[in-house]
């Protein structure tokens, strides 16, 4: 009796973790033209849709961008100190003055168009 109550917990406590989830994606794609200055440090935002969010002086450090559509957002000057960009799209996002490695820009998806920290752009290269 006792095994089947502590499977029941577990999987409410799994269903109510996957609600909060789909929720803070509702959330955050309602408010992405006011996260300036937002503190998503060390969150989960794997796979959100946050293009053309505006995270001017955002601090994402530690966050895991995975897959995250960042197309054209505005990320002058955020903080994305050990922020996993793997399969994220930053293509037309401005990056200036960010805090980012290019190791991890060597992780994202696409580039194309973006504005590098140093303020150069990058273009599309066919090979």
């Amino acid at each position: 009796m006792r095994d089947l109550a502590y499977r029941l917990y577990l999987a409410a406590l799994q269903a109510n973790l996957a609600v909060r989830h789909r929720l803070f994606q509702v959330f955050l794609s309602m408010r992405k033209s006011r996260m300036s200055g937002a503190d998503l440090s060390y969150l989960d935002l794997s796979g959100y849709n946050l293009s053309q969010a505006n995270l001017r002086g955002a601090n994402l450090a530690r966050s895991d961008l995975r897959d995250t559509d960042l197309r054209e957002a505005n990320l002058v000057e955020a903080n994305l100190r050990a922020a996993i960009l793997h399969g994220a799209d930053l293509s037309g996002a401005q990056l200036t003055g960010a805090n980012v490695t290019a190791a991890q820009l060597a992780q994202a998806r696409s580039l194309e168009g973006t504005t590098l920290p140093d303020g150069t752009v990058t273009i599309h290269v066919s090979t």
